[in-house]
């Protein structure tokens, strides 16, 4: 049986196969990337404690804290957080987890990082198209033999 479209298109099952394989395969190579510069990055970070010492409050209503930590040599140390909530998520006196790169000087509340959330949607992403081309072949490319 083959089916025709309006304008007389038909469709190309191993075609449909090939693109899905081919995202798939993209996606996987882009997860590992993201996913081995997430672990290197983790074997480099500091992760250490600090105490919100302020709260402040931006134009938009967005509460942001001020964080205190020592760091390595023992200096006690203030930044304001790049983390800004509403309602108010950090309160004075709370202790926070904070994770510190020390090529780069960039400290973050808690120990996720960029890479490793993008390693989680690429691998997610993955996932849906390896499965999207096993249906494709299940549903569309079996169906020919």
């Amino acid at each position: 049986m083959e089916i025709r479209f309006v304008y007389g298109w038909s469709p190309r099952p191993k075609t449909h196969l090939l693109i899905a394989l081919l995202l798939a395969v993209v996606s996987t190579a882009v997860a590992s990337y993201f996913a081995i510069a997430a672990y290197t990055q983790q074997q480099r970070l500091v992760h250490t404690s600090g105490l919100v010492i302020d709260s402040l409050l931006n134009r938009k209503q967005l509460h942001t804290p001020v964080i205190e930590y020592v760091d390595a040599t023992g200096q006690r140390r203030q930044f304001i957080s790049n983390t800004s909530s509403y309602p108010q998520r950090y309160f004075v006196g709370d202790q926070v987890d904070l994770t510190i790169d020390p090529l780069t000087g960039e400290r973050t509340v808690g120990f996720l990082t960029n890479n490793l959330a993008l390693a989680g949607f690429f691998g997610l992403f993955s996932l849906i198209a390896w499965l999207g081309s096993l249906a494709v072949y299940w549903v569309r490319v079996r169906s020919l033999v």
